[in-house]
């Protein structure tokens, strides 16, 4: 039998989980017009994420990586509902950190991959070819690591 401690733990880790995840998030919505500047054309995307600078590439960090409550917190469900008439409730469990660890590499590539587009696209001494590559890495790239990664998985 679960003691009284693991199932306040277990929702506790829940509250921390969603309460840490929606500070960065808001953040992006307020320093970077987030969703809403993924509709923009790619330039404005690349130039608006080169004015957030180190401040903004942090906020994409935090909001990738804060969902670990979550991850813990799914896992130790599992242990709660567990009894031998929900035979599959492993797959639900799976399924769900599969998913949360998704999520967190398609946002992974805004601190890690956008800040070198970002500085390519907005320096002055970088041809058009190499502002227009740095266009199409970005729609690549954000179509894998968004759409394909972080949403469809």
């Amino acid at each position: 039998m679960i003691n009284n401690s693991y199932q306040r733990l277990t929702g506790i880790l829940f509250i921390v989980g969603a309460v840490l995840v929606n500070v960065p998030y808001t953040l992006l919505i307020m320093n970077f017009e987030y969703p809403d500047i993924l509709r923009e054309p790619t330039g404005y995307v690349l130039t608006r994420f080169q004015e957030g600078g180190a401040g903004l590439i942090f906020t994409w960090f935090a909001f990738a990586w804060l969902g670990f409550p979550l991850l813990f917190a799914m896992v130790m469900l599992q242990t709660l509902l567990q009894q031998e008439t929900v035979p599959y409730l492993w797959f639900g469990t799976v399924t769900g950190v599969i998913g949360g660890i998704a999520q967190m590499v398609g946002l992974l590539r805004w601190p890690f991959v956008v800040p070198i587009l970002a500085q390519t696209y907005t320096d002055p001494s970088s041809s058009d070819i190499a502002k227009e590559s740095a266009v199409i890495v970005f729609q690549a790239v954000h179509q894998l690591g968004g759409v394909v990664i972080g949403e469809h998985i």
